[in-house]
């Protein structure tokens, strides 16, 4: 038997691919809406889903159908961070914040985490939608 991977479409990574590996072999390369369907070595694998530096892991059976979908928490995070950048510059524009040392400090931490949110931490979520194996 088979699994079965799906990206599935919306508005979280157009222009970006997910590559799908097994055992760090790059099985596939999924845009937004596509599938891909492989045999599994063993009954049993770990399969990995990864962007950039960010990956996730899951563990499959044949027979299995998993989803890769949007992480909501995440992106609400990432969201977060773009706003704290656009206030940071409101308040440097509106010179409400006057010390150089503070909006130096303040640019570089949440340039640091904008990095970190948007490279290092996966913004989609592995989901088994169907479990059709006969164990």
């Amino acid at each position: 038997m088979s699994v079965t991977i799906t990206r599935n479409t919306g508005a979280f990574n157009l222009m970006v691919n997910l590559s799908v590996k097994l055992k760090d072999v790059t099985l596939e390369k999924l845009a937004p809406g596509e599938s891909t369907n492989f045999e599994l070595p063993n009954a049993t694998e770990k399969i990995e889903v990864s962007c950039f530096f960010a990956h996730k892991e899951i563990e499959v059976r044949d027979g299995q159908i998993v989803t890769i979908q949007k992480n909501i928490p995440v992106k609400l995070f990432q969201f977060s961070i773009r706003f704290l950048l656009f206030v940071l510059l409101l308040l440097i524009t509106f010179r409400i914040i006057t010390s150089l040392a503070l909006v130096i400090v303040l640019s570089i931490a949440l340039m640091i985490l904008y990095t970190y949110a948007y490279f290092f931490i996966p913004d989609f979520k592995l989901e088994i939608i169907s479990n059709s194996s006969t164990n």
